[in-house]
């Protein structure tokens, strides 16, 4: 154990400083300011004081930040040296418990984003894989519409399953297609979160044996209502039928659009992005 040097008064460490060599150059200079066993003041030549604690933790001597002078005043140094020193004589290392509370806290600051700071993360990397504009457009749309309005403001990680219920309910019946829509991207974005370790808890936004059990089947409320169609055999009238409406030829590309359509069971959409590229 060092030996515990004079305990000097609060005038004598306000004019401690650093020091110079042979030269003249200054240099750093370390003064045991006593009260407590290797207490220290550190004074650098910039003119910035810190206090350091000089301890022996288990077969190593370190040197433990105390914070810097005169923030922290000579009588709360000498408070925080002698918990230290409780500390490592009860057999714990005041070092590691610092380091374990800034990774605790630095772990709980990156939890701290909103649903709606994540989804537009989201809304970016999607937007690469999506084909049409369009998609991107009714993605942003719905979260915007029906999703952050009650959990936007919510943390990623504070998510539960009652939010989502009171986020689907109003359209649920009315809107069906797009609460499914809105639904899956919820359960998407929360999943995303997860694999980043933003998230512990499970995916709220599971639907099956989860929020399917607070909603009536879709099959009920909304049943599938298919567009109408004409029986196959009446094609090649139907195929003549067309092309004559577009005659002369190009008069009317919605006919060639739509003959493509046909003949390659393209969707709308993509048969549009084709025949009237951006």
């Amino acid at each position: 154990m060092p030996k515990e040097s004079k305990a000097l008064s609060y005038v004598q460490v306000r004019k401690l400083t650093f020091k110079h060599d042979s030269s003249g150059i200054p240099k750093p200079d370390r003064h045991p300011v006593g009260g407590v066993a290797g207490l220290h003041l550190y004074c650098k030549p910039s003119g910035s004081r810190s206090w350091v604690l000089r301890v022996k933790i288990g077969d190593k001597r370190k040197d433990i930040g105390l914070g810097s002078y005169p923030s922290v005043s000579l009588k709360t140094a000498r408070e925080l040296a002698r918990e230290h020193r409780l500390t490592i004589k009860s057999g714990n290392d005041p070092i590691a418990e610092q380091r374990a509370k800034k990774e605790a806290l630095l772990a709980e600051q990156s939890q701290q984003i909103t649903f709606e700071e994540f989804a537009r993360k989201f809304i970016a990397k999607e937007s690469k894989t999506y084909k049409t504009p369009q998609q991107v457009r009714h993605l942003s749309q719905r979260l915007r519409d029906f999703a952050f309005p009650y959990i936007g403001h919510l943390y990623i990680k504070d998510i539960k399953r009652k939010h989502l219920i009171s986020m689907l309910e109003p359209i649920w019946e009315t809107k069906n297609h797009t609460a499914k829509r809105v639904q899956n991207y919820v359960y998407r974005i929360l999943q995303q979160a997860i694999s980043e370790e933003l998230r512990t808890d499970a995916n709220p936004a599971t639907w099956k044996d989860n929020l399917a059990l607070s909603f009536p089947k879709a099959s009920k409320i909304a049943p599938v209502r298919h567009h109408r169609a004409i029986d196959w055999r009446m094609l090649p009238e139907f195929m003549k039928t067309l092309r004559d409406y577009d005659d002369p030829v190009d008069s009317h590309p919605e006919a060639k659009c739509f003959e493509f359509m046909i003949l390659t069971a393209a969707r709308a959409g993509e048969a549009q992005e084709r025949q009237y590229p951006a």
